[in-house]
């Protein structure tokens, strides 16, 4: 009688047993290579870096769009104020800039981290 064959997948990233698979991509990955919860795999996490670029046009677009706006608004606050919060205005508007920047790359992150990429075959489907 033949011994029993056991298939094992294995990693991407060295070759040895897979017990683990990237939740975006699907690839195997071993304990040593398997990431942590707030991360991918090394390709996904490869190409979430390859993307920033992109993504910093996206964000000085952003800024323009909500420095525009914050502009406005602090001046009717000045013009409400009768001038008195005319020293405060350029602080609130420059320093609302790493705030915005913050919340840019964190959503894009979480979105990132929430897609899901299928790699290899399609799934099997009954052809009549």
């Amino acid at each position: 009688m033949p011994a029993a064959v056991e298939l094992v997948r294995q990693c991407a990233a060295c070759g040895g047993s897979a017990e683990w698979s990237c939740t975006r991509c699907g690839l195997p990955v071993c304990d040593s290579h398997r990431p942590a919860r707030e991360r991918r795999c090394a390709e996904c996490e490869s190409s979430f870096r390859r993307r920033r670029p992109a993504r910093l046009v996206t964000y000085f677009l952003v800024l323009v769009l909500t420095s525009i706006s914050l502009v406005v608004a602090l001046f009717f606050l000045v013009l409400a104020t009768g001038g008195g919060a005319l020293g405060v205005a350029p602080l609130i508007l420059f320093g609302s800039f790493p705030i915005i920047l913050h919340r840019l790359e964190l959503r894009a992150r979480t979105r990132f981290l929430s897609e899901r990429r299928h790699v290899g075959l399609p799934q099997a489907r009954l052809v009549r």
